[in-house]
C-alpha cells in the first residue's frame, strides 16, 4: 500500500483514498467531492458525452423540457384520484395540471416559431 493511501485494492491496484477531481463531461467541468470518485468505467462511459449534437442546446432543452411536462400531465389524472377524499389536494392537483397545459401549449408555440424559421 502506498504511503498515505486509506486503503488498497490489491485485486486491482488502485489507491481508494477519497480525493477531490475535476471531470469533464459534455464539456463542462465538474468538481467531485471528496469520498464520491466515479469508477474508471463509468468514467469511461461517459468520456464522450456530448461530443455530437443533432440540435442546438436551447432546442434540445425545449424538446426535452416538453416531454418532462408531458409526463407530468399524464400523471395528474392519477394524482387527482389518489387524492378523492381530500377536495382541496384534488383542487391543488387540478389547478396544476390547468398550468401545465398552459406551459406546454406555450412550449409547442416556441418549438414551432424556431422551426418556421429554420432555427430548429
Amino acid at each position: 500500500m502506498r504511503e498515505g493511501a486509506d486503503f488498497a485494492d490489491p485485486r486491482i491496484g488502485v489507491d481508494c483514498k477519497p480525493k477531490a477531481r475535476s471531470v469533464t463531461v459534455a464539456g463542462y467541468q465538474h468538481q467531485q467531492a471528496k469520498g464520491h470518485t466515479m469508477t474508471l468505467a463509468a468514467e469511461k462511459e461517459m468520456t464522450h458525452i456530448g461530443e455530437s449534437k443533432a440540435a442546438e442546446d436551447h432546442d434540445h432543452d425545449m424538446i426535452h423540457e416538453l416531454s418532462k411536462r408531458l409526463d407530468a400531465y399524464w400523471r395528474y389524472d392519477q394524482y387527482i384520484a389518489n387524492a378523492e377524499s381530500d377536495p382541496d389536494l384534488q383542487r391543488f392537483w387540478k389547478g396544476l395540471k390547468t398550468q401545465e397545459l398552459d406551459n406546454i401549449a406555450q412550449l409547442k408555440r416556441f418549438i414551432s416559431s424556431h422551426c418556421e424559421v429554420g432555427c430548429f
